[in-house]
């Protein structure tokens, strides 16, 4: 019996039947994970194949993929518009099948929503304010578990060097919930962010 499995993609098969399932409609911090133009299934056009990957929450690690259909009419051409502008993308919009991996490890917001059996993803640059919002989450976080400024400076310096995003202040998030996070005294903190927790709510925004 000739089999004809794809082998690539059954090795990027997660075993966890829960990656893959639909989101909640919300909003969510994720990751680029994999980006590249690829040829629709009926032939007929190419799409931006975006993987998406949940940072911290409830439904950390979880996937998104974000199909965006390449074709020159004014509703596709937005949406496509919309996705590469919150990923920052540089290049022409004709280079895409050769430049979309750029996109790989880009931090943006995502907004999920449901019509009917249909799962709708909006891509946005993470707002200096929703990033402030985040850092003194974590700080928060940190205060109630008894780690000080100084110490998630230094996490930061040890793990990310001058890497600082949306993504590694919600990994320090988690890594202190998870008891996974080392304490060393800072000889000089590198980076000072607004440390204000006051009125924290995050029930709109999942990280």
């Amino acid at each position: 019996m000739a089999l004809n499995i794809d082998e690539k993609a059954y090795q990027e098969t997660s075993s966890n039947p829960q990656e893959f399932d639909a989101l909640p409609a919300g909003n969510y911090i994720v990751v680029v994970e994999g980006a590249e133009v690829r040829a629709n299934k009926s032939g007929n056009g190419v799409h931006l194949a975006l993987k998406l990957r949940v940072q911290g929450g409830a439904y950390r690690n979880r996937v998104i993929f974000l199909n965006q259909v390449l074709a020159n009419n004014p509703t596709s051409l937005r949406y496509l518009k919309n996705a590469l502008d919150a990923c920052g993308y540089t290049h022409g919009v004709n280079e895409l099948d050769r430049c979309a991996p750029s996109l790989v490890d880009e931090v943006v917001a995502a907004k999920v929503t449901h019509y009917k059996d249909r799962e709708n993803v909006t891509l946005s640059r993470i707002a200096p304010a929703l990033l402030e919002r985040i850092q003194a989450v974590t700080m928060q976080v940190a205060t109630e578990e008894g780690v000080t400024k100084e110490e998630v400076l230094q996490w930061f310096r040890t793990e990310y060097g001058d890497h600082i995003n949306a993504a590694s202040w919600i990994a320090v998030k988690e890594a202190i919930l998870a008891g996974e996070f080392y304490a060393a005294k800072a000889d000089e903190a590198p980076w000072n962010a607004p440390l204000d927790a006051s009125g924290i709510e995050d029930d709109d925004f999942y990280f």
